[in-house]
């Protein structure tokens, strides 16, 4: 069984991230309030606020608009321009996958890869 909630609206899948289990429990799980929301002075992320409460969408890749000026905002300030651009086309060809197969296959070939990351580290 695959836990949905670590399937961020945005495209990213949680367990994949470096703070997943020791700041955040993953956006479903923290309903769009991930640990980095009092950094920034949000009460919730801008894209699941867009995504799941205001368009009642289960992930961007379900949305007409992708990619909307919010999936293409709202990025890890760590990143360059050029790194945010490949950031979010990786996220929309992903969140094309995820509409294709749906939430929960898609899951689990984002933890085969995962795995397979983590074995060969």
């Amino acid at each position: 069984m695959v836990d949905e909630k670590l399937a961020a609206p945005c495209g990213l899948y949680c367990r994949e991230c470096r703070h997943h289990g020791k700041k955040c429990r993953g956006c479903g799980h923290e309903v769009g309030r991930p640990f980095w929301a009092d950094h920034v002075y949000a009460d919730i992320c801008n894209i699941y606020n867009c995504c799941c409460f205001q368009r009642k969408h289960e992930h961007c890749g379900l949305c007409s608009e992708l990619p909307c000026e919010v999936l293409i905002k709202f990025h890890d300030p760590d990143l360059t321009d050029f790194g945010k651009e490949i950031s979010i086309k990786v996220r929309q060809q992903d969140l094309l996958i995820r509409k294709k197969l749906g939430t929960e296959k898609w899951i689990k070939l984002r933890e085969k890869k995962h795995k397979k990351l983590n074995k060969d580290e």
